[in-house]
């Protein structure tokens, strides 16, 4: 499955990695389908803990899913 996100530019600072966006987005989806196939609330957002230098899950959840994503990093 091919998903444009709609983002503009994306400035990763020198030295980090470059995520491998489609294992991401598989991730994502896997999340997405778990919570449909379970009893609770489908979910609409998430929380990612140490979202690093490239914050790829919430860009991903937000631009992909519309969800309200929190991410938090110390560095």
């Amino acid at each position: 499955m091919i998903v444009k996100i709609g983002l503009r530019s994306y400035n990763l600072p020198k030295g980090y990695l470059v995520p491998r966006v489609p294992q991401r987005m598989a991730y994502l989806h896997w999340i997405r389908h778990l919570f449909s196939v379970t009893e609770d609330t489908v979910s609409q957002g998430g929380f990612d803990i140490g979202v690093g230098a490239n914050c790829i899950y919430p860009i991903l959840g937000v631009t992909a899913f519309k969800w309200k994503m929190t991410g938090s990093e110390i560095n």
